[in-house]
């Protein structure tokens, strides 16, 4: 989902609050009906790329079709008079987003890629009489896609092949779970594509994305069952994570995160970032439930799991990560300690 930003003569915001937009202050001062030398600024929509247009134009210049109108927005004066400043209009051809404000320049739009479209009309820097204010919001959502790419296998858990299930989650704090669970079958040492795909995640640049992933093997259970399970681990995971976040300062939310994934497998420390040794059979046991028999002959268990976190400004490069995922003591009479590596990434998907 592209980025937009919205002006709007009402201070809560109309429906920007509910919909992930950031308030961003004042832009100027309006009015909100006619006066003697203003004119009309009208606003128009796009639902196909989110965007909100303003314009003097009441056809909407370049709007339609795709755009719908809106009404009119506020009221502006058409030519310069006392007290009162160019209000400029900017747009970026990436996102479709069009930005208006009255710094020449553009504030900082020219370094991501907007292009100066010239002076939508005036208005005034400061309150005066019968004006209002005009408040801008700024929605900085974007779609992003999680994904488990694929596993290189230096060692197998069993004697002559794993039997290969992974499950991948993500939770966007504030908001519930989304996984994806695929079984990839018996494999042995080599590299393999895994393809699990979290699809058009939407996050906004100040919301946390908390992610995780489990590999197993399971050769012996039902697939239904295992797949069941196994979900509802991924999705303990980034939700415990993401739960933690709520008030956390920006330099304490990877902690936070960390103290709920810990607390939810059981380790008495933060976990975040590849889960390996203790906390890996600590998973095993709280979240796959008597999905393997620990004990018992076969060579059933975890293999992998990671959990993350990011904020939507630090996805704004691509990330693509490798983990090494040592595995824990596998009984007698299986294979050595299972060997992984796994690549993940979060990639933008719009």
């Amino acid at each position: 989902m592209p980025s937009d930003h919205f002006y709007t003569l009402d201070p809560n915001g109309e429906f920007a609050p509910s919909t992930g937009y950031e308030p961003q202050g004042i832009t100027g001062y309006v009015h909100s009906t006619q006066h003697p030398g203003t004119i009309p600024i009208y606003r128009w929509y796009n639902p196909a790329s989110t965007d909100h247009f303003y314009t003097a134009d009441s056809a909407g210049e370049v709007a339609p079709p795709t755009y719908t109108s809106e009404g009119v927005a506020w009221y502006m004066f058409s030519d310069q008079v006392e007290n009162t400043v160019a209000l400029h209009r900017w747009h970026s051809p990436t996102t479709g987003d069009h930005f208006y404000t009255t710094d020449g320049a553009g504030e900082r739009a020219k370094e991501h890629g907007y292009v100066a479209e010239g002076i939508t009309g005036y208005l005034h820097p400061y309150q005066v009489e019968e004006s209002v204010p005009l408040y801008r919001w700024f929605n900085s959502r974007k779609s992003y896609n999680f994904s488990v790419e694929s596993i290189e296998i230096k060692q197998i858990r069993s004697q002559e092949s794993d039997t290969i299930y992974v499950s991948a989650s993500v939770t966007i704090a504030g908001h519930p779970p989304r996984a994806v669970t695929k079984r990839i079958g018996d494999r042995g040492k080599g590299s393999f594509p895994l393809d699990v795909v979290l699809k058009d995640v939407s996050l906004a640049d100040h919301e946390v994305a908390v992610f995780s992933y489990v590999i197993i093997n399971d050769g012996h259970s039902k697939e239904s069952n295992v797949t069941k399970v196994l979900e509802q681990a991924a999705r303990k995971l980034s939700e415990a994570g993401a739960n933690q976040v709520g008030d956390a300062v920006k330099e304490a939310v990877g902690a936070a995160v960390g103290a709920g994934v810990g607390a939810v497998i059981g380790s008495s420390v933060p976990v975040i970032g590849t889960i390996v040794g203790a906390a890996l059979g600590s998973l095993a046991g709280s979240l796959l439930g008597g999905l393997f028999d620990m004990v018992g002959a076969n060579c059933d268990g975890p293999l992998a799991a990671g959990t993350y976190s990011f904020t939507g400004m630090q996805l704004h490069d691509d990330i693509h990560q490798r983990d090494h995922n040592p595995g824990i003591d596998s009984p007698h009479g299986c294979g050595a300690n299972s060997d992984y590596y796994t690549t993940w990434s979060v990639t933008r998907a719009d």
